[in-house]
């Protein structure tokens, strides 16, 4: 899980879900991953979450996004 929206604005942040353990655990930072944003598109590829576009609160459709790896 990637981004979203709060009191706010935008969120930069992110979990991943174990689904063995029924846990989450939260994103490293400083990882290949987008700017704050919410409504975006992603894709799980067996090893990578692929994540594009989405809204800052300000701008929508934004031509950008990130990649988080497996093991990161």
């Amino acid at each position: 899980m990637w981004g979203g929206y709060d009191q706010v604005g935008a969120l930069a942040t992110g979990a991943r879900f174990d689904p063995t353990a029924s846990t989450w655990t939260p994103t490293s930072q400083g990882l290949d991953l987008p700017a704050a944003r919410g409504d975006l598109a992603g894709v799980w590829d067996g090893s990578r979450l692929v994540l594009w576009g989405g809204w800052d609160g300000i701008a929508s459709g934004l031509g950008s996004g990130g990649i988080l790896r497996s093991g990161d």
